[in-house]
């Protein structure tokens, strides 16, 4: 099993939810292909974890072929599109991520704990999933995920259109401030074994919100492998 983390998180914030799931360094990989060649280095994995732009790049790298074997994915809040356009509405304005993007730039620090803020807001355990994320960031290791915002400028609702997924597991937040809900549903129409769940109160770290139903989940999806 692997798992990987959300931007600008450590890289195994995920061990709430998969224990014992191979959990990707990836930020310092420097590019999103790069990421799709070190994931091609476990073509056997059968399930597969991902937060937020980690899910994002699972999909993305299953459907270049980098994880055959890959039966079952759980994607949490993971983006089809991160900047809004005229044909996808269900994304982050243009001018809030150009602004976004100039302060991870010049502050990184700064703009780290807000997003740490965004991340949890308005999720009715707020305080539990603050605590939960980082109290520091280190400089160096931010400057490392600048990649990661280059890549969602670019990324389009239909860069997967007609590309066969796996099975799938989507899971969003009602009330996520940083990837619409909706979103999920654009998978969810994609996919042809698909099962989208929305959490009430929940923001954009339903892995910290509700870690007990997704560690359950992931189990049965473990047993189900191994048994049949």
């Amino acid at each position: 099993m692997l798992a990987l983390s959300g931007w600008a998180q450590p890289y195994d914030a995920l061990h709430y939810v998969a224990p014992h799931a191979t959990h990707v360094d990836y930020a310092s990989l420097g590019s999103a292909d790069a990421v799709f060649d070190e994931l091609a280095r476990h073509a056997q994995t059968r399930i597969a974890v991902g937060w937020s732009l980690g899910g994002t790049l699972l999909l993305h790298a299953y459907a270049q072929g980098r994880l055959p074997a890959c039966q079952h994915m759980v994607i949490l809040c993971s983006p089809v599109q991160f900047v809004r356009c005229a044909q996808f509405s269900h994304a982050m304005p243009h001018d809030v991520f150009s602004l976004f993007d100039e302060n991870f730039r010049t502050q990184p620090l700064k703009t780290a704990r807000r997003f740490s803020h965004l991340i949890a807001k308005e999720d009715v355990h707020y305080d539990r999933i603050l605590d939960a994320l980082p109290a520091e960031y280190h400089p160096a290791t931010l400057h490392a995920w600048q990649w990661g915002l280059d890549w969602l400028a670019q990324l389009r609702h239909d860069d997967l259109a007609h590309v066969k997924l796996p099975r799938l597991t989507l899971i969003y937040g009602e009330r996520d401030h940083i990837v619409h809900p909706q979103q999920g549903l654009v998978f969810a129409e994609q996919g042809h074994d698909v099962t989208y769940h929305c959490f009430e109160g929940c923001a954009h770290a339903p892995h910290i919100h509700n870690p007990a139903w997704i560690r359950n989940h992931i189990d049965s999806l473990i047993q189900e492998l191994h048994y049949g």
